[in-house]
């Protein structure tokens, strides 16, 4: 609604104005009328000139015509009237006929009786270049066309009225702005970059174009956008054309036991996944081992302090969603198993701080990721992940809590082909 009343008020306002144009010219007709009818053709032919300045119709020109024609002055005669048959070709359907046939035959009484030479076509088309921009409101082309025809004709008459048009025109219209700097060598370098690149990437190009849209005298930006927004969708189908990819993090877990105090401890992840589907939601499965070191101070008479490690082993299920052509993120759910080993006699995780028999104790694992991607390229990622890992069921292994949690912020790279 608010847009088509604001359509509504433009066309009304562009109407309004149109119709005091036309109001203020038929004024200044019938001033026109009123100072022919009286002979006095000078004034004529000025009140004619100030109507076509406010409508450009080509029988306001045929009526500045006849009213120089009839002060005697040929030359600016015969360019009026080439004017108005020259215009009326352009739109004839504001033309009367027998206006058209009085124009010509003046046109050909004037051409034996005023002396001059004749322009060539070049020069004469220039003047009706400058005549058409003129009746299309496009003063600076105008002038632009007068001031050419001006350095190469040669009939006077035509020459003064392109001169007397120029000062008509000059005082109300616009200066056109200055041309754009040309382009620095860098920055001409940086539009071939973007357009036909310097490696395998789609992402160096892309940063070419980025870079080269933000210098101050690119005068290609439209051809930029263009080459980045194809880019973008070229990177976006490389990246979900390489199915396979191993991602290798490390970062810092808490682990979390009922009867042991615990502290932040690292952790390194390795995961191999693939992905099933190659649209921006995206769903795989992955193959992912981790290691998570635990250290603990021994419960005995000469208590030490001692390293164990947690090593798991998952099958995992991932969804992935494309944000933009740089941002992945992504989430998965596993299940598997996970091996205990270090955990020496004097312990404080098994009952009686007794040593695990066989040196590692198997639990079942279950793995919750959430993360996101940034893509350097179409290759190479870097990767942000939040992790938990569940071990339940403890109790049942001789252990004093009933399950070991584990929480771990990884960073890391992952690697596509």
């Amino acid at each position: 609604m608010l847009r088509t009343a604001l359509i509504l008020l433009l066309t009304s306002s562009v109407a309004f104005a149109q119709e005091d144009k036309e109001s203020e010219a038929k004024k200044w007709f019938i001033k026109s009328s009123h100072a022919f009818s009286q002979k006095k053709y000078d004034q004529a032919a000025s009140h004619m000139r100030k109507a076509y300045h406010l409508v450009k119709k080509p029988k306001v020109i045929y009526n500045i015509a006849l009213s120089v024609d009839k002060l005697g002055r040929c030359g600016e005669a015969l360019y009026e009237y080439q004017r108005f048959l020259f215009l009326s070709d352009l739109a004839q359907k504001q033309v009367v006929a027998e206006k058209a046939s009085i124009a010509f035959e003046r046109t050909l009484v004037l051409q034996r009786t005023c002396p001059a030479s004749d322009d060539s076509v070049e020069s004469y088309g220039r003047l009706k270049q400058a005549w058409t921009a003129h009746n299309d409101n496009k003063c600076r082309d105008a002038i632009d066309h007068y001031n050419k025809y001006i350095s190469q004709g040669k009939v006077k008459g035509r020459l003064d009225q392109a001169k007397a048009e120029i000062a008509r025109l000059e005082p109300g219209c616009p200066k056109r702005p200055p041309p754009p700097p040309e382009e620095s060598l860098e920055t001409s370098k940086l539009y071939d970059q973007c357009e036909i690149g310097d490696d395998d990437t789609c992402h160096g190009q892309r940063l070419a174009c980025r870079n080269y849209l933000k210098k101050d005298d690119a005068q290609r930006k439209d051809g930029a956008r263009d080459k980045l927004s194809e880019l973008n969708s070229q990177c976006r189908t490389k990246i979900t054309q390489r199915p396979w990819s191993v991602r290798i993090s490390g970062g810092v877990g808490k682990p979390s036991f009922e009867s042991a105090e615990t502290t932040l401890v690292g952790a390194v992840q390795l995961e191999v996944r693939y992905w099933l589907s190659k649209n921006k939601l995206r769903f795989g499965g992955s193959i992912v081992s981790g290691m998570t070191p635990i250290q603990f101070d021994t419960v005995g008479a000469n208590p030490s302090t001692e390293l164990s490690f947690v090593i798991d082993a998952l099958v995992a299920g991932s969804v992935g969603y494309s944000l933009s052509d740089n941002f992945n993120v992504h989430g998965s759910v596993g299940a598997g198993f996970s091996f205990w080993t270090g955990l020496v006699t004097d312990n404080p995780f098994t009952v009686g701080a007794q040593s695990v028999s066989g040196g590692a104790l198997s639990m079942l694992a279950f793995s919750f990721d959430v993360g996101i991607d940034y893509h350097f390229n179409d290759r190479i990622a870097a990767v942000l992940s939040a992790n938990y890992t569940l071990n339940p069921g403890l109790t049942s292994k001789g252990l004093r809590s009933s399950s070991l949690n584990r929480i771990s912020g990884l960073g890391g790279l992952r690697f596509r082909f």
